[in-house]
């Protein structure tokens, strides 16, 4: 059987890794994503697989107790059973327990999930659902997509100038964020399928196609969404932001903005004061665009920018109603650095930032202080780095590593303080 990891999460103890492994199985063969737990010591137990079913499960995330939130487009036993499943052919959210026993289901929107995020310190956690533009509820949003499939329609509308990314079309449905919350170590009802579904609430409630493609974190307390924010530029053209917005009002500010830049993969530091994302200048016919690091304070004094503010108009754009912007100040925490930083994660102390970039065919780990001087090389090997974790303790770093020769496979990396 081919195996291969295609994520990595660190639970808040440090004592296990939760992978997401793709197999290879079927005639014809498919790959089918399931959950393993993975000992982080070098004599440590074999992995063990946490899930298994024909649809498969990813996107694994810890809630503060240890347990694991994931998606997966399994059949619900209870819901079957009440004959009440209205989201059978969609990925739905689901829990895994920390002290074990059967995954439930605790969310199931019409139009499925498409990511999740858990806060560090709460039970909170948001997660991304298309949904119909149309629509002004969840029950609404249901009914209309069996209207469609009652109709035979699968026709696209499209009203904005993104029709379509990479190998997929964009559309009739648009990516909202829904916050909810379980209390730490509880374990929803049996009984009622999507408990956690019933007291979420729509945080964008009319993004447009703001939100597609886009990273999202929840702070610490889990009160805020940090997320990439895509808004429309002249002459047909897009460019990404970074926004904030408040779990219990919805407001949302711009934190990141810059005209002729992305900004993406934002990432909050653990002690919740500092906001990390990658910023990419678009390419021009003079030359092509630079990318490097910067960090934002995430509190409400206003816009950070790499060199000015700005803001948008339209659909999407970090202007109107709950949008807000300010002057702030954004810092490069790579001036110089002859390379384009691809992914990153905190230190456990929120004093650097780790985060990989291309080198010679290879994909090096580094490091650097968030109050300046030089990156430092953390990995000399080969190997290209992806899916960063830090231990609690900030000792050890965990990653998935891949070669030219070798697949993808979880790593440890000791010693780099």
């Amino acid at each position: 059987m081919v195996q291969r990891v295609t994520a990595l999460r660190l639970s808040p103890d440090g004592t296990w890794l939760a992978a997401a492994v793709q197999s290879a199985a079927g005639d014809p063969a498919s790959y089918v994503t399931s959950i393993w737990r993975i000992d982080p010591e070098p004599a440590g137990r074999p992995p063990v697989r946490l899930t298994r079913s024909a649809e498969g499960e990813g996107a694994p995330e810890f809630l503060p107790d240890g347990a694991v939130l994931f998606v997966s487009g399994r059949p619900d036993p209870v819901a079957a059973k009440q004959k009440s499943d209205a989201a059978q052919d969609k990925p739905g959210l689901w829990l895994l327990p920390a002290a074990g026993g059967d995954a439930r289901r605790i969310a199931a929107p019409a139009g499925g999930v498409a990511g999740v995020s858990a806060a560090r310190q709460s039970g909170a956690f948001a997660y991304a659902v298309p949904h119909l533009p149309a629509a002004a509820s969840a029950d609404e949003d249901a009914r209309l997509r069996r209207a469609r499939t009652d109709a035979g329609v699968s026709a696209i509308l499209h009203e904005s100038g993104r029709v379509r990314y990479w190998d997929h079309d964009l559309g009739p449905d648009e990516i909202r964020l829904l916050a909810a919350a379980l209390e730490p170590g509880s374990a929803p009802d049996p009984a009622d399928a999507d408990q956690a579904a019933t007291s979420a609430r729509d945080l964008t409630p009319a993004p447009g196609r703001a939100l597609d493609e886009q990273h999202f974190e929840l702070t610490p307390d889990g009160s805020a969404v940090v997320t990439g924010w895509s808004v429309p530029e002249p002459d047909a053209g897009w460019r990404d932001e970074v926004a904030v917005i408040d779990v219990v009002t919805g407001a949302r500010r711009v934190l990141l903005t810059a005209e002729g830049a992305d900004f993406s993969s934002p990432r909050i530091s653990p002690d919740g004061r500092l906001v990390a994302a990658l910023r990419y200048e678009h390419d021009s016919y003079q030359r092509p665009g630079d990318g490097t690091l910067v960090v934002v304070p995430l509190s409400d004094a206003g816009t950070g920018t790499g060199e000015g503010a700005g803001t948008g108009t339209g659909e999407g754009a970090g202007t109107g109603e709950g949008a807000g912007t300010g002057q702030g100040a954004a810092r490069d925490l790579l001036p110089g650095f002859d390379r384009q930083p691809t992914g990153m994660a905190w230190a456990p102390d929120s004093g650097s930032v780790y985060f990989t970039a291309d080198d010679q065919g290879r994909r090096p780990v580094f490091r650097v202080g968030v109050t300046g001087g030089d990156p430092v090389r953390v990995t000399t090997d080969d190997g290209a780095y992806d899916n960063l974790c830090v231990s609690p303790d900030g000792s050890t770093l965990y990653a998935l590593r891949s070669a030219i020769d070798e697949p993808p496979a979880p790593v440890r990396i000791g010693h780099h303080r």
